[in-house]
């Protein structure tokens, strides 16, 4: 899976995009969410930590990167490739 998270000032989500192997997506926000995706119930920690553990990759994207991602996941479009 891959995982696109906005994060605020103070570290807690905004807005989550998940993206599944079987190609679907799934989305989540402060107003609503799709069927499997949530944010998440505490603040992220330091981005250097996330990237020491073993089990992530994290890539830092522009703002026009993940309005893409977040649009084509509210569309309920499958990823490209």
């Amino acid at each position: 899976m891959t995982l696109y998270s906005e994060l605020g000032e103070d570290g807690w989500e905004v807005r989550r995009v998940e993206e599944f192997r079987d190609g679907t997506t799934g989305w989540a926000d402060g107003h609503g969410n799709s069927a499997r995706t949530f944010l998440a119930e505490v603040p992220f920690g330091d981005p250097a930590e996330v990237a020491a553990r073993e089990e992530f990759t994290l890539f830092l994207i522009g703002r026009r990167e993940f309005e893409a991602v977040w649009e084509r996941a509210r569309r309920g479009a499958p990823r490209a490739g």
